[in-house]
């Protein structure tokens, strides 16, 4: 949106019109009036296009919050999860493999009614 403005708030405010024997000429003003509109309507469509990726902006913010907040919940799940391996044990790719196993069985048990502690 290539536009070039015709008046400044100075130079608006510099404006003379020539007088006439009954005032001003009235063909003066309204050329002066209808670039000043020509501005304004530019000045509301940058207003509305602003508002408008002001909007589409906060959306994705809101998104992207939200998908943090999603990863967070999960990496505390993780956490949880894996909090019993001590900082000395090695942690391999099996051992995870082992853990994500162990941890199918356990709900496979529960839903047949049965407590995976009990069989320990």
């Amino acid at each position: 949106m290539a536009h070039t403005l015709n008046y400044s708030s100075k130079s608006l405010l510099d404006v003379k019109f020539e007088p006439t024997h009954k005032g001003y000429d009235a063909l003066e003003v309204d050329q002066v009036l209808d670039r000043l509109i020509d501005d304004l309507k530019f000045y509301e469509q940058y207003y509305n296009d602003s508002r408008n990726y002001i909007r589409k902006l906060e959306s994705e913010i809101k998104e992207l919050n939200d998908k943090i907040h999603e990863q967070e919940m999960e990496v505390a799940k993780v956490k949880n999860k894996y909090s019993g391996i001590k900082p000395g044990q090695v942690v391999t790719e099996n051992n995870v493999d082992y853990l994500k196993r162990i941890s199918k069985l356990e709900e496979a048990l529960y839903k047949k009614g049965v407590d995976p502690e009990s069989i320990r």
